[in-house]
């Protein structure tokens, strides 16, 4: 099944500008999470500060990663992660 495709605004065009200004100007701070992000759209008066907002800003970025516009080093996930082997699961639950 092939991938969809994301149809880019010029909206949406602004708001991935506007990211790629942010990751430039907190390079140093490499790699930024969606949320830090985020807070600097809002900070910044580029967005309200709302739950649709984030979760445009996130596909935006998103589709921007896949696209190639944004690398993916630039941005990572920081929530705890899940099991990373099924080795490591099966130890856990034969330990309970």
């Amino acid at each position: 099944m092939a991938r969809r495709e994301w149809k880019w605004t010029e909206k949406q065009f602004d708001k991935l500008n506007k990211a790629i200004q942010i990751l430039d100007e907190l390079a140093d701070y490499k790699p930024l999470t969606l949320r830090q992000i985020y807070y600097q759209f809002v900070s910044k008066g580029y967005i309200e500060n709302k739950v649709s907002e984030y979760t445009m800003l996130s596909q935006c970025l998103k589709w921007a990663r896949i696209n190639g516009y944004i690398s993916w080093d630039d941005m990572e996930d920081r929530t705890e992660q899940g099991f990373f082997t099924i080795i490591q699961a099966l130890v856990i639950k034969t330990s309970l």
